[in-house]
């Protein structure tokens, strides 16, 4: 018996679709993550009675864990395979999240939410990479777009959904829930996640990173584009962490009426935040 062409076609768009949701989700859970924290950091620092500043360590740090294990997930990925690499990736976000989510004391929901935050970063980076190593260069550009579409509604929806989780179930509820998710991705990646790491690693080691660091570095474009994204961003984030603080303490609205406004927020400062 004899597949047709048609069916063959079928077939193939039907197995990038399923791929193209996956890589979707799994980049989304580090932006969700992190949004889904804001509407919780006044109940955190009441939980811990400890002062705004030191609740809203869970979300400055938070940044700087992803911000280097973004550096550091890619490469690792090119030696071991992106399949391995990406579920460890969000391992290390569910044990993250079920260590905030049982903490005793801020400092160790701090460290909770940096692995958190480590592994998170993992779905954005080798969500790009497994459709470049898939669809191509052609292709690919259209592939991350529609990945990049859902890094953009995810923080939409996190404030909304996790403000109505710390409102009827506490702080605490947030992490349970993103480590729940992040549990769940991990089987699915388990499951439907194929290796498209190239043969032998590519070729690439640590010095061929460092010596790509240094020619972005030395380029002019590169620190205006990151200059602008970096400015705009930290203004943004300022603005994520106190306005929990405003709304409670100003206008006397709880966490679900804080997420939902947030939602509506970002949605005009991402459009004017994107280069």
């Amino acid at each position: 018996m004899t597949t047709s062409p048609i069916s063959d076609d079928r077939g193939r768009a039907g197995s990038d679709l399923a791929l193209i949701i996956l890589l979707a989700a799994v980049t989304a859970i580090g932006p969700f993550s992190m949004h889904a924290l804001s509407p919780a950091l006044p109940e955190i620092a009441s939980g811990f009675d400890v002062s705004a500043a030191a609740a809203q360590l869970m979300l400055s740090l938070s940044l700087v864990s992803m911000a280097v294990a973004t550096l550091i997930w890619g490469p690792v990925s090119d030696r071991l395979g992106r399949r391995p690499v990406l579920i460890a990736g969000l391992i290390l976000a569910v044990a993250g999240s079920v260590m905030a989510a049982i903490a005793p004391d801020l400092i160790v929901a701090v460290i909770g939410r940096l692995l958190q935050a480590a592994g998170g970063a993992a779905g954005m980076v080798l969500a790009r990479a497994v459709a470049q190593d898939v669809f191509g260069s052609e292709r690919s550009a259209g592939v991350i777009g529609q990945i990049t579409a859902v890094m953009v509604v995810a923080p939409m929806l996190a404030p909304a959904v996790a403000g109505v989780v710390v409102e009827y179930g506490g702080w605490r509820g947030v992490f349970w829930m993103t480590a729940m998710i992040s549990a769940l991705l991990v089987i699915w990646s388990r499951v439907s996640m194929p290796e498209t790491a190239p043969a032998g690693g590519g070729g690439r080691g640590l010095g061929d990173m460092l010596r790509g660091f240094v020619r972005i570095g030395g380029r002019r474009a590169f620190w205006r584009y990151a200059g602008y994204a970096s400015f705009g961003l930290s203004s943004f984030y300022y603005f994520v962490a106190i306005a929990p603080y405003v709304m409670r303490d100003a206008f006397g609205q709880g966490p679900a009426a804080y997420g939902f406004y947030l939602g509506i927020i970002y949605d005009s400062a991402q459009k004017g935040l994107t280069p």
